[in-house]
């Protein structure tokens, strides 16, 4: 448990820095910490006679192919809700056309 939560932490914190300030030296390292903690996360699980996340559903191609899909679903739909970078808000519109 504590691999993934280190694992998704250092790579949304290093995301974030990217995002923030640009490649530095901090977020690439956050990254590289992410994804060896993801690494060392699924080595373990693979191993575990009972895992926390049962990995061998991947190797069946209906769950793999369900999973993707899903997870299309939900880039798709936060790429519509989230406004590109240097475009105002529909809030920021509205204001803007009120006037003083």
């Amino acid at each position: 448990m504590v691999l993934s939560l280190g694992a998704v932490f250092a790579l949304v914190h290093g995301l974030k820095e990217i995002a923030r300030d640009g490649v530095a030296v901090t977020a690439v390292l956050a990254l590289a910490v992410g994804a060896g903690a993801g690494f060392l996360f699924v080595r373990r699980q693979l191993r575990l006679p009972h895992p926390l996340l049962n990995l061998g559903l991947f190797a069946r191609r209906r769950f793999t192919g369900a999973m993707t899909a899903v997870i299309a679903v939900l880039v798709l739909a936060t790429l519509r809700t989230v406004p590109p970078v240097g475009h105002a808000t529909a809030e920021n519109d509205v204001d803007a056309h009120r006037g003083p």
